[in-house]
């Protein structure tokens, strides 16, 4: 299993993209959506750590970093 991981260098997230979470989204969800993985929740979810609850809650409308795994 990938464990999350925080960069403290914030030039990572200018190869980031953007995404706006949608109603019934969850981290898993958006994984499959654009990197066609479910388990790969973790990369998203270490580039928005600070934004994202303990449980990985996140709403409709937030906007989320997406790295590029290229």
């Amino acid at each position: 299993m990938v464990k999350p991981v925080k960069s403290s260098d914030p030039s990572e997230r200018t190869t980031a993209r953007l995404y706006r979470v949608r109603e019934d989204d969850d981290l898993r969800s958006i994984a499959v959506r654009l990197y066609g993985l479910a388990d790969f929740w973790v990369y998203i979810y270490g580039a928005n750590v600070d934004e994202i609850a303990e449980n990985g809650g996140i709403r409709p409308g937030q906007i989320l970093y997406v790295p590029d795994l290229r």
